[in-house]
């Protein structure tokens, strides 16, 4: 009887030590997380610009009425091509924009995406639309009577 116990003790004991080492390469493995980095390109009109910030439309829908948008910081490092500062850089100018696109995969429903202007490349300024032109008013509709007073 007495091996009987110690036989489903170590029986238990060997079942628990299963369960905890399962356990342990469980949370290793959901600690473990998977990080790509890539080079990604946008060329579209500038929409928003600012000292650390740039943001750019880069495709409309006009069948639904969506413009697509993307916003990405800016740091000191970032490179200008034909623009020697950022503030040279204005609303509705065409860029193209080289971004690195770091993601982090903790599983697969949850990735974090971390976006950064490292190019920008200006390619040309705002489209600026002529004014229309002001119109006369019609002679047919005014009557003039000579001058206020008499």
């Amino acid at each position: 009887m007495n091996t009987g116990k110690i036989i489903s003790s170590s029986l238990i004991a060997g079942i628990v030590a299963l369960l905890i080492t399962g356990f342990v390469f469980a949370q290793e493995k959901k600690d473990e997380v998977k990080t790509t980095s890539e080079i990604k390109e946008v060329q579209g009109k500038v929409t928003a610009v600012g000292k650390d910030y740039i943001a750019v439309a880069y495709q409309t829908d006009l069948e639904k009425g969506v413009e697509y948008e993307i916003f990405l910081p800016v740091g000191n490092e970032v490179r200008l091509v034909h623009k020697r500062k950022i503030s040279d850089i204005h609303l509705g100018d065409s860029v193209k924009v080289a971004y690195e696109e770091e993601s982090k995969e903790y599983d697969p429903e949850k990735v974090d995406k971390n976006r950064k202007a490292k190019t920008i490349t200006f390619l040309k300024p705002a489209e600026i639309s002529p004014e229309p032109p002001v119109e006369a008013p019609d002679d047919a509709g005014l009557s003039l009577k000579g001058l206020k007073g008499e």
